[in-house]
């Protein structure tokens, strides 16, 4: 009991953010219609629902019909049909329709809204796991909470954790991924050596992370990278440390594995994308197909990729079309210009925070030349949240800055999350406006 206290005394102005923040999601979820959620019919009655109805997991080509004959002409990609996500890890669609089956025995709510639930498990799960992932490297739970903020306050991840959808529970889990992380370097030192624990752990959130959403895999290369610092700072014997590693793959494999062996069987294609392209080719001619060469990233810049996708990188609602005032968008670019030459200048003449610093630079660059990629080969997406692993760029590297430079970084997260709040509230008054003014 003790000890709860003193957790909760520490933690306090954590854990009231918390709660407001739930308090946010709540009103949020309630007052976003699904006619104003991208794809949430889809991801809904094409996978959630229909688990929820069969009790099995659905199979495309075959279940998913009505949707990948759903077709029109797409010269801004190879996709002409719509995706129904059967092709995908079905976890986070697999714990919907738990929850759709839970309320059917309650009656509480309708199944869409029981569907979106458990996205407000997985948005308190982000919160404080990026928190607590900044606490275990050492600075105080108020800069560890600053942290958090600056980037569970961007208005577009409230929106996101808001309706049943693949991109909250890839953001969940990859929070969970850095917590990890964090947690074994910081026992490991301690302990003098990865604790079980941690080695479970570990395992778990990269299991979960490979069970979301494939434009995550952006963050392995730099996730590698860190597993190899944190096995070399905690294990002091080669062969530990590839027992480790063993151990936290055959975690991750276990519970990632079946998804993909589950495409290889029925659809001879591990990710399944192949599989969509060859089946949809069936109902209607393939869109135009596009290389990274200069010309295609022309193309990008003339179609509106980049601006569009800055934008709604932030706040950008509905299918795409409630936008903010231009001035937030401004506002939003010349911070984040200072965050990132401040970020490379402070960095450049530190060898401490020099290399994480980037790692996440480059890793940046990687998520976006994938998502520029997916846009000009397979479907035209312009749509911030498929930038979003770069946030599990920016929280390591903000935290490395913060502990070498405390009061430089601290006042300008401070600006930043001052920021965010107002563009929070204009953001809710923009879609209460919309759908109920």
């Amino acid at each position: 009991m003790g000890r709860s206290l003193s957790f909760a005394k520490k933690h306090a102005a954590g854990l009231i953010t918390c709660l407001l923040y739930l308090v946010i999601l709540t009103f949020w979820i309630k007052v976003i219609p699904m006619s104003g959620a991208p794809d949430e019919q889809i991801h809904l009655e094409a996978n959630a629902l229909f688990i929820a109805d069969n009790n099995r997991l659905p199979v495309s080509g075959v279940d998913d019909l009505r949707f990948l004959t759903n077709c029109r002409v797409n010269p801004l990609g190879a996709m002409p049909c719509t995706n129904s996500y059967n092709t995908f890890p079905q976890l986070n669609y697999l714990i919907s329709a738990v929850s759709i089956k839970l309320n059917r025995l309650l009656g509480l709510v309708s199944d869409a809204t029981a569907a979106r639930l458990p996205q407000i498990v997985y948005a308190i799960i982000f919160f404080t796991s990026l928190h607590f992932s900044v606490v275990s490297v050492g600075l105080g739970s108020s800069k560890a909470l600053m942290i958090a903020l600056s980037v569970c306050l961007i208005p577009q991840v409230i929106f996101i954790f808001s309706y049943l959808n693949q991109d909250a529970f890839a953001l969940t889990s990859a929070s969970l991924v850095l917590l990890s992380c964090t947690l074994a370097l910081d026992r490991g030192r301690r302990h003098g050596t990865l604790p079980t624990s941690a080695v479970l752990f570990l395992g778990i959130s990269l299991g979960l992370l490979l069970s979301s959403k494939y434009n995550y895999f952006a963050l392995f290369p730099a996730i590698f990278i860190y597993l190899a610092y944190i096995l070399h700072s905690t294990i002091p014997e080669r062969r530990g440390q590839w027992m480790a590693i063993i151990k936290i793959f055959v975690i991750a494999g276990l519970i990632a594995g079946p998804w993909y062996l589950r495409n290889l069987v029925l659809y001879g294609d591990l990710l399944g994308g192949k599989f969509l392209i060859e089946t949809m080719s069936k109902f209607h001619p393939l869109g135009t197909a596009r290389t990274m060469k200069p010309s295609n990233i022309e193309f990008l810049v003339d179609n509106g990729w980049f601006y569009t996708n800055f934008r709604s990188f932030f706040a950008v609602f509905g299918f795409m079309s409630l936008f903010l005032g231009s001035f937030w968008y401004l506002i939003a670019a010349l911070l984040v210009t200072i965050a990132i030459g401040g970020a490379l200048f402070l960095a450049g003449g530190s060898q401490h925070s020099k290399g994480p610093v980037f790692i996440a630079f480059g890793t940046t660059v990687l998520i976006i030349a994938m998502s520029a990629y997916h846009s000009l080969a397979i479907d035209f997406q312009a749509q911030g949240r498929y930038l979003f692993p770069i946030l599990f760029c920016v929280v390591p590297a903000i935290t490395i800055l913060m502990i070498e430079f405390p009061r430089r970084v601290g006042a300008f997260v401070a600006i930043w999350d001052l920021f965010l709040a107002a563009m929070l509230i204009r953001s809710s008054v923009l879609i209460c406006s919309t759908y109920y003014g």
